[in-house]
């Protein structure tokens, strides 16, 4: 969802650079104005941007983008301080407004320190230099989209049936292998942290459609003759699981996973003849799982899991690798 912000720059600001950047600093509008719609990128925000003298065209532009914008971000300059009228749009145009400024209005001559604007706004944020601008941005975001997301959230996860729920978890997997040819012998890898997200689509009450992607990790040691090296690297871990709920806190689910490195892996010392890892591998996956109620839609749980897959080993020849897997996650549960 792209969140739309109006940006309005105000009276003398157009004169940033030059006028007293002592107090305002050496940035030009046009320089701040980039850095806000490179931010704007990284936060999915379109961003609307004018600056104006007039009091009258600053109160048009907060008309004209009423049903556009879904926040401003606005810099009244000296209008700040006595403007009314401006005060009246802004509580007219029923959005979330943030006041900035530049400078520490409040640390400023008496004059400026009261701002008959900011009553009308949902914030203010001054003294931050052009960063001003960048956390009422932020600050309009966390009002807008938060809010749209929980709603969302909690009608979805709120349905009887159907119902979606999102697992969000962390963990240890304990991968190895057991590999037979060309003298070959693999045995168990240390645990490595994994995490990832879990979706699960409620198909009746009691039964549910598990998938997700999970950073896991692959690892082997394997020993040639005297010579023992590990090889890791780590990947997106695909599983799809057909879920059963049993006596309301446990379920338990049977399906199959996908595992594909992103990154080549590492050898300590590269067994001889092994000239390289195929870095992906598949199989069958059980899992059982226990949830703690904590609020009406939010769980704890705990996942214990055992994978057994292939993966192929090219050597002079080819061979394959026996795969398995024993990971334990834990994490949070919104839904049912």
């Amino acid at each position: 969802m792209s969140l739309k912000l109006l940006v309005l720059h105000g009276p003398n600001l157009n004169l940033l650079g030059e006028r007293e950047p002592e107090i305002y600093g050496t940035l030009t509008l046009t320089e701040i104005n980039q850095r806000l719609k490179k931010a704007a990128k990284t936060m999915s925000a379109t961003l609307r941007i004018f600056q104006s003298n007039s009091e009258g065209e600053l109160i048009d532009l907060l008309h004209q983008n009423r049903k556009w914008a879904q926040g401003v971000v606005f810099n009244p300059g000296a209008y700040t301080h006595y403007s009314y009228a401006i005060r009246d749009a802004v509580s007219a145009i029923q959005i979330p407004v943030i006041e900035v400024h530049l400078s520490d209005i409040k640390k400023r001559e008496p004059f400026r320190r009261k701002s008959v604007i900011a009553p009308a706004c949902l914030d203010q944020v001054s003294g931050l230099g052009w960063k001003s601008y960048l956390e009422g941005m932020k600050r309009l975001r966390t009002r807008i989209v938060g809010p749209l997301v929980m709603a969302w959230m909690a009608l979805l996860l709120s349905r009887e049936s159907h119902a979606l729920s999102v697992d969000v978890v962390g963990g240890y997997a304990l991968p190895g292998a057991a590999v037979t040819g060309s003298g070959v012998v693999a045995g168990g890898a240390l645990p490595a942290i994994s995490y990832g997200l879990l979706l699960d689509a409620g198909i009746s009450s009691q039964l549910s459609l598990q998938f997700g992607a999970l950073y896991a990790p692959r690892a082997f040691s394997v020993a040639v003759g005297a010579v023992a090296s590990n090889y890791s690297t780590m990947a997106v871990h695909l599983p799809v699981l057909l879920r059963m709920s049993w006596l309301g806190i446990f379920s338990v689910g049977v399906g199959g996973y996908f595992s594909h490195s992103l990154t080549q892996g590492s050898w300590d010392v590269t067994p001889s003849g092994v000239k390289k890892m195929n870095q992906d591998d598949s199989g069958v996956v059980a899992s059982v799982d226990m949830k703690i109620k904590l609020l009406p839609f939010l769980n704890a749980v705990v996942d214990g899991r055992y994978l057994i897959g292939f993966q192929n080993i090219n050597q002079s020849s080819a061979f394959t690798a026996y795969v398995r897997d024993a990971q334990l996650w834990a994490g949070l549960r919104f839904g049912k």
